[in-house]
């Protein structure tokens, strides 16, 4: 987990690892490591708004993964990106990864055309050196609009995941056929039957 739109005492800070072990497994986790972050009083919030670092971090972690690995960045923001240019760079090459991502805008009255802009479902970015998004691979969602309805908020933040992923497992000439292997060998080894084997073994 990272955060972005920070300063410390010297200087804005534009990629910063909240959390430096494995991560937390659920969102209570996560909530509580970003509480516990911001109570060191280490950093502020501040600007400008800086997305391009973090997503080139990720990206540059991503391209060292194994080949059938997919990956998610959510990302939470106010809307406010001063950096476009770079951050639409850097979007069109994570459309060469094995990546999506999902940005959900937060706040009252926020300004989110940019958000609008970059989840380009009517035409791909191109970025200042020519080169054209691969395939559609970020989802922007506006929380307010549907924080009263939750399964609407899912289905409207997960919507395009499945498509962006078989676009990509299309683009890399993985087959459906070893998509859907990987996923049964992956089932077998989470269900509740093999899962109790594995701890009786254990003992």
């Amino acid at each position: 987990m990272y955060g972005f739109g920070l300063a410390d005492k010297k200087q804005p800070a534009h990629c910063v690892q909240i959390h430096k072990n494995k991560g937390s497994k659920d969102v209570t986790g996560v909530l509580q490591d970003y509480r516990d972050f911001l109570q060191k009083d280490r950093y502020v919030f501040s600007t400008p708004n800086l997305i391009s670092p973090i997503l080139k971090k990720l990206n540059s972690k991503v391209q060292t993964a194994s080949p059938l690995d997919y990956f998610i960045f959510l990302v939470l923001t106010n809307g406010q990106i001063n950096d476009i240019e770079e951050t639409v760079q850097t979007v069109v090459q994570s459309s060469f990864l094995p990546v999506s991502i999902i940005v959900i805008g937060l706040g009252e009255n926020n300004d989110f055309s940019l958000l609008e802009f970059l989840d380009s479902d009517d035409e791909r970015l191109m970025d200042k050196y020519g080169r054209i998004q691969q395939r559609d691979n970020l989802q922007f969602v506006e929380y307010n609009k549907h924080k009263g309805n939750p399964k609407e908020l899912k289905n409207q933040v997960l919507n395009e995941l499945p498509e962006q992923m078989e676009n990509y497992m299309g683009y890399k000439n993985i087959s459906a056929k070893t998509v859907s292997k990987l996923y049964e060998d992956w089932s077998h080894k989470m269900s509740l039957d093999n899962l109790c084997k594995s701890i009786d073994e254990k003992k």
